[in-house]
C-alpha cells in the first residue's frame, strides 16, 4: 500500500486524542491497512506472496484482525493459501532422502538449513507500521518546527517513551517544543501517580479519586507504547 503522510488536519485532531500521538495515528493506520487489504485487496498477488511468506501475522496483529470483523472471506482467503503452502513443504520433506524424523526436523528448524515451516519474513502488518511509524513521526516533527503547529501540540497528551525516544534521534529543530512539551507530560503524570499513591493509603481512603483514578494506566501505556 501507499504509504502517505497524514495532513496537518489530521496531526491536529490527533493532538486532542488520549494517549500517544503517534499510536494513535498508527493504530488509525492499522486499521485502514487491514480494511484495505483483507477487504478490498485481497487478490493482490505480491501482498499474498508477502503473508504466505510470513506465514500470517504476528499475534498481536492477529487479534488486532479478528477485531476488524469484515474480513472473514480475506482471511479465510488468505489462510487456506498458507496451509496449502505449510503442507506442501510437509509434503516434500517426506519426499527427500534421509530419515523422515531428521527431514521433519530440518523443516522445522532443528537441522543446519532455515526451517521451511518457521516465517521467511516479518509480520506484514509490522512492517507497514514500521515505515509508516517513521512518516508520522518526520510529520509531526515538520509541524513543531512551525508556531502554529507548536500550539495546536499544547494540547496533546504526549508521545509514548518508544516514540519520543525515535523522534529525539530523528533531529531537527522540532525536536526542542517536543522535548519542552514532553517534559510537562511527565511532571503532570507523575504527581497524579503521587496523588493516587496517597490517596491508596488507608488513613486517606476517604477522599475522592479524580483526574488521578487511571493515572497508573496511562502511566504504564506511556512507557510502553500500544
Amino acid at each position: 500500500m501507499l504509504i502517505k503522510p497524514p495532513s496537518r488536519t489530521d496531526l491536529h485532531q490527533a493532538y486532542t486524542a488520549a494517549g500517544c500521538v503517534v499510536c494513535g495515528l498508527l493504530t488509525r493506520s492499522e486499521r485502514r491497512y487491514i480494511d484495505a487489504t483483507l477487504y478490498e485487496h485481497v487478490t493482490d498477488v505480491k501482498w499474498r506472496a508477502e503473508v504466505r511468506a510470513a506465514r500470517g501475522f504476528c499475534a498481536l496483529h492477529t487479534q488486532h484482525v479478528l477485531e476488524v470483523g469484515r474480513s472473514a472471506l480475506g482471511v479465510a482467503l488468505v489462510t487456506a493459501d498458507i496451509l496449502n503452502t505449510l503442507r506442501g513443504t510437509l509434503a516434500a520433506t517426506a519426499e527427500g532422502g534421509g530419515g523422515a524424523l531428521g527431514r521433519l526436523r530440518s523443516a522445522l528448524g532443528g537441522g543446519s538449513t532455515p526451517s521451511a515451516l518457521r516465517p521467511q519474513q516479518p509480520c506484514p502488518i509490522c512492517s507497514y507500521l514500521a515505515e509508516f511509524s517513521s512518516v508520522h513521526l518526520a510529520a509531526l516533527l515538520d509541524d513543531l518546527a512551525t508556531e502554529a503547529g507548536q500550539a495546536a501540540y499544547a494540547r496533546s497528551g504526549g508521545l509514548c517513551l518508544p516514540h519520543f525516544t525515535a523522534a529525539v534521534e530523528r533531529g531537527g529543530p522540532g525536536v526542542r517544543p517536543l522535548a519542552k512539551h514532553q517534559a510537562q507530560v511527565w511532571e503532570r503524570l507523575e504527581a497524579e501517580l503521587n496523588e493516587f499513591i496517597r490517596k491508596s493509603d488507608y488513613q486517606y481512603s476517604a477522599e475522592i479519586m479524580e483526574a488521578e483514578r487511571d493515572a497508573w494506566r496511562r502511566a504504564l501505556l506511556l512507557l510502553a507504547g500500544t
